[in-house]
C-alpha cells in the first residue's frame, strides 16, 4: 500500500507511525503479535518502506521461520536466507528490492530449530552487523505466546512494536503478550491497531490498516 498508493490514508497512517517511533531512537525494532494473521508482516513491510522512503537505509529482516512471508511479499528468492545463514550452510543473506534504500533478508528454508538458531552467536553477530550497516532495521518474528523465538530476540533489540487487530485480539492474549515480553526485559515501544474502520468521511467508511 505504501509504495503503491504513496498519498492514501494508509500510508499517512504508516508514515505518523514512522515519525513516533522517529522519537524513540531506536535502531532496531521488532514487530510482532499476539497471533498468527494478525497483520505483523504487512505492519512490518510497509514501515519498512516508509522509512526507506525517507532516505533511510533501511533491512527488513523475515525472523518468522516457522511462516514466513516476506520473500512472497517482495517476490524474492528464499531458497538462502536467515536460517541458511545461521546453520552456516550459506553466508549469502542480503537481497535487494526493487524499493529504493530497502533490502531483506528472508527466512530460508524452514529448519527444524528455529528457536536455537535465533538464540545463537551468529544471530548476535547479524544484529550488530545490521546495526552497522543500516540506518533502521526492522525485525518480523512470529507471534509472543505461539513460541519461545520472539521471546529470545527481543532481548535484542532496541524495541518491541506490538501489532493489535481492532475486533479480533483478545485483551486477555494481548495482556498475556506484554506480560511475557516484560519477563525478559523487552522494551515495548507501543501498538499499532490495524483493521480500524475510521470515523465516516463525506460519506464514506475508510478501512484501512
Amino acid at each position: 500500500m505504501t509504495h503503491d498508493y504513496p498519498n492514501s490514508t494508509v500510508a499517512e497512517q504508516f508514515r505518523t507511525v514512522r515519525i513516533n517511533l522517529a522519537f524513540s531512537s531506536a535502531h532496531t525494532i521488532l514487530i510482532t503479535s499476539d497471533s498468527q494473521n494478525e497483520g505483523k508482516s504487512t505492519v512490518s513491510s510497509n514501515l519498512a518502506i516508509v522509512c526507506a522512503q525517507e532516505g533511510k537505509h533501511v533491512c527488513l529482516v523475515d525472523c518468522d521461520m516457522r511462516q514466513p512471508s516476506v520473500a512472497k511479499i517482495f517476490s524474492l528468492d528464499n531458497q538462502y536466507g536467515l536460517s541458511t545463514f545461521l546453520s552456516k550452510q550459506n553466508q549469502s543473506l542480503i537481497q535487494k528490492t526493487h524499493i529504493k534504500n530497502l533490502d531483506v533478508v528472508t527466512s530460508g528454508p524452514i529448519p527444524p530449530d528455529p528457536s536455537e538458531l535465533l538464540a545463537s552467536n551468529q544471530m548476535n553477530k547479524l544484529i550488530q552487523m545490521l546495526k552497522k550497516k543500516y540506518d533502521i532495521v526492522i525485525f518480523d518474528t512470529p507471534p509472543v505466546n505461539s513460541v519461545s523465538d520472539t521471546s529470545i530476540l527481543a532481548s535484542k533489540v532496541d524495541g518491541v512494536v506490538i501489532v493489535i487487530p481492532q475486533n479480533v485480539a483478545v485483551k486477555f492474549h494481548v495482556q498475556s503478550e506484554i506480560k511475557q515480553l516484560k519477563k525478559v526485559h523487552a522494551h515495548i515501544l507501543g501498538a499499532i491497531m490495524n483493521h480500524v474502520t475510521n470515523h465516516t468521511f463525506n460519506g464514506y467508511y475508510y478501512y484501512y490498516y
